[in-house]
């Protein structure tokens, strides 16, 4: 029997490794990422404006860009399309966030009612609505209560609840000594400063404020887990009940948090980083109301 043979048309459809992108001066025992990539890196120089450069950069990038050629085309008729409309929301959407002059005519007008309501705050059980209510819009401050994957059924989707909050990238910034970490953290606070006069705050209170944020994200950093240890998926799995999410972090009301959320009680809900959980807890009852309002002043958006 002769051996069987692709069709000539399947073979020129069929893709692996692109092999003009080998750089075969270079011995692959040596360097393969030169020996697998050097050709393309030769013909391909990173752009100026890119920190990072890559064939998947590049197909992001067109991917963007297409995307934003749709939204450009339905901003330009949205007025014609079916109110409700895929094509009609899209458009609406996109034009609101390109007008920049009615943006910077509204300046902070449309913040005012979510900074309202951060100082209305007056005891424990506001403070805990007000983290919940900024979840409802997409903010964690600093709770983060999303859907996951259960790891031990991944048919299944369970809660999952971390701390955001953090401005600096991890908790090497908050206490690492090297040069470069004290200065990330000094330029942080300059910055959380400035975010605090642009709101409104006179020069003393802005620094009060920026202390505050730093003080309760670096509380909060020497309880987070490392980059290195984050890396293996089995010291994120927590799964536990609610009464046990209760018992973790009593001073929070998450009855009233799941019931915002509208989120279910039943089952497991995943916790990543207990010991994180815990220290926010503790926060909320060493830290004062005021600390923690000047915080989720700074976790809204600000102009810069």
């Amino acid at each position: 029997m002769p051996a069987w043979r692709f069709p000539p048309n399947i073979l020129a459809q069929l893709r692996g490794v692109p092999i003009e992108n080998i750089d075969r001066t270079v011995n692959p025992y040596t360097d393969f990422d030169a020996y697998a990539n050097g050709q393309w890196r030769a013909t391909h120089p990173i752009p100026p404006i890119q920190v990072v450069w890559a064939i998947r950069t590049i197909t992001q990038d067109d991917t963007l860009a297409r995307l934003r050629s749709i939204a450009e085309d339905d901003a330009g008729k949205a007025a014609t399309l079916p109110k409700g409309s895929p094509g009609q929301l899209t458009g609406d959407f996109y034009a609101a966030c390109m007008d920049e002059p009615r943006i910077n005519a509204l300046e902070f007008k449309p913040l005012q009612p979510l900074w309202g309501k951060i100082e209305t705050v007056q005891d424990a059980k506001a403070l805990d609505a007000g983290i919940a209510g900024l979840q409802q819009i997409n903010i964690s401050a600093p709770l983060d209560l999303s859907s996951a994957q259960d790891l031990h059924d991944p048919a299944h989707v369970i809660a999952e609840i971390d701390i955001a909050g953090s401005g600096l990238p991890d908790r090497d910034y908050y206490l690492r000594d090297e040069p470069r970490f004290k200065d990330a953290r000094e330029r942080y606070v300059f910055y959380a400063h400035k975010m605090f006069t642009l709101a409104g705050m006179d020069e003393a209170a802005a620094n009060r404020a920026a202390a505050a944020v730093m003080k309760i994200e670096t509380a909060l950093a020497q309880a987070r887990l490392s980059r290195v240890a984050l890396r293996d998926p089995a010291v994120q799995d927590h799964p536990m009940t609610f009464a046990e999410l209760k018992a973790l972090a009593p001073h929070f009301d998450w009855d009233q948090e799941f019931a915002l959320l509208a989120v279910g009680k039943e089952g497991h809900i995943n916790i990543p980083q207990p010991k994180l959980m815990a220290a926010f807890d503790s926060l909320l009852t060493k830290r004062s109301l005021q600390d923690e309002e000047q915080t989720c002043h700074g976790l809204l958006p600000r102009p810069i």
